[in-house]
């Protein structure tokens, strides 16, 4: 039926949005040397990171991210923590999730061009992240 139609697309569009979100904001960190982490935009990398570290009990990336990252020292320690850690790994498990789920989805949806081109497109977007 219709509602079935547009129950799929809209879980597609959600699933499909946060994980191109996710994987944009990893291309942030692996091309664009952290760019919104410099203007103050906390992402999934981020938060993975911070929570890494503070199960090992160092909350040096926690204190220097509420500090606000105001000097470039402080910033350049942040994000080399985050590339050390296993923050942007992470965030690519999740953009894949998301992309996985985008395309399950579809699964109501007859087999057609369209649907194939959505789940081409949602499995390279999660590709991008790696």
């Amino acid at each position: 039926s219709n509602n079935l139609v547009i129950k799929a697309a809209r879980g597609y569009s959600l699933n499909y949005g946060i994980a191109f979100q996710i994987t944009d904001d990893i291309i942030n960190f692996t091309r664009c040397a952290g760019s919104d982490l410099k203007d103050g935009i906390i992402t999934a990398p981020v938060i993975f990171a911070a929570e890494e570290y503070a199960r090992k009990d160092d909350f040096t990336l926690k204190n220097l991210i509420e500090s606000g990252l105001k000097k470039e020292k402080d910033f350049k320690t942040a994000l080399k923590m985050i590339l050390n850690s296993n923050g942007i790994k992470k965030a690519g498990k999740l953009a894949d999730e998301y992309a996985e789920k985008a395309v399950t989805s579809l699964g109501i949806i007859d087999d057609s061009a369209y649907k194939r081109s959505l789940t081409e497109l949602a499995k390279y977007t999660a590709g991008r992240n790696t």
